[in-house]
């Protein structure tokens, strides 16, 4: 996952930060640069350079739009890579091993590759605010009883209290 989609922003091992597996970094310098008007230019040069400067700005917003998105989908993208590989190894109709991916404290998903063509996932939900819990168990509960009624859904099981 950090090959094909961060590659670009990877630093080579020794500049890895202290304590941490993966350090990434965006090199600022490669963006396009505005040109500076001088006293000595005539008022066309000066307004061609403005003009200039404008669209180099508008390429430089959208180049650091695209890197910033990009960046702030990295936990997300992290955190979903076992299942992006789960899904990749049905496609091409290969078995995986199971993982276990700690998210949260006290919260964990596994990705399970039963059949080659097949990916289950399976989330443990910790709710630890009262509110939380009561809007939850609402949810869940409307959930399962909203499946009985749709042709295939994904099954949901839900427990108030201790897990079996």
């Amino acid at each position: 996952m950090l090959q094909e989609l961060y590659s670009e922003f990877i630093c080579p091992k020794e500049q890895y930060a202290e304590g941490f597996d993966v350090s990434l970094q965006i090199n600022a310098g490669g963006f396009p640069k505005t040109k500076k008007i001088k006293k000595t230019m005539d008022e066309n040069e000066s307004n061609k350079i403005r003009e200039e400067n404008e669209l180099i700005r508008v390429e430089r917003a959208k180049v650091t739009g695209e890197i910033a998105q990009r960046i702030s989908l990295f936990k997300r993208n992290f955190l979903g890579a076992p299942i992006r590989a789960a899904i990749k190894a049905a496609i091409e109709g290969k078995p995986i091993a199971p993982a276990q991916v700690p998210y949260r404290q006290d919260e964990k998903y596994w990705v399970l590759n039963p059949d080659k063509n097949e990916v289950q996932v399976f989330f443990a939900i910790n709710f630890t605010n009262e509110v939380d819990q009561a809007l939850a168990r609402v949810m869940l509960l409307e959930f399962q009883s909203s499946c009985r009624t749709v042709k295939t859904p994904p099954s949901v099981t839900y427990f108030d209290k201790e897990f079996p």
